[in-house]
């Protein structure tokens, strides 16, 4: 007959017999308790780590996007500024050109786009006459 010399943590009773020292099964279980928890800290910080790194790039592109943005607008202003020029400066050789006694023309008032059409098609006629000779 076997008496029982104590209980285990795991709720085991000891027989009283002697036995040589083999892990317990709740040993083991412990064990494996203590390695899965190792394992799911591992992987939690590996996480952990990883967001971080895409936080950093999200926010790099981020700062990317706001600066190109803002160049965007630069140049957008600096184009419609420049565009005003243009034309300021457009009329002013326009305005130039009808006062001076140069650029009046020999064919009587017309309009001025008919001026323009008249005068590239004589320039397309002596060409038409250079290279079909």
């Amino acid at each position: 007959m076997y008496y029982y010399r104590s209980v285990t943590p795991c709720g085991h009773r000891e027989r009283g017999k002697p036995q040589t020292q083999v892990l317990k099964p709740c040993l083991i279980v412990v064990v494996i308790v203590v390695v899965v928890v190792v394992i799911v800290v591992v992987v939690v910080v590996v996480v952990v780590v990883v967001v971080a790194v895409v936080v950093v790039v999200v926010v790099s592109i981020w700062c990317t996007t706001t600066d190109l943005s803002r160049r965007v607008d630069t140049v957008k202003e600096e184009n419609l500024k420049l565009k005003s020029e243009n034309l300021v400066l457009g009329q002013y050789i326009e305005n130039l050109m009808e006062a001076s006694a140069i650029f009046q023309s020999t064919v009587p008032q017309t309009t001025k786009k008919s001026v323009v059409c008249l005068h590239f098609l004589h320039k397309f006629r002596s060409l038409y006459r250079v290279f079909s000779a």
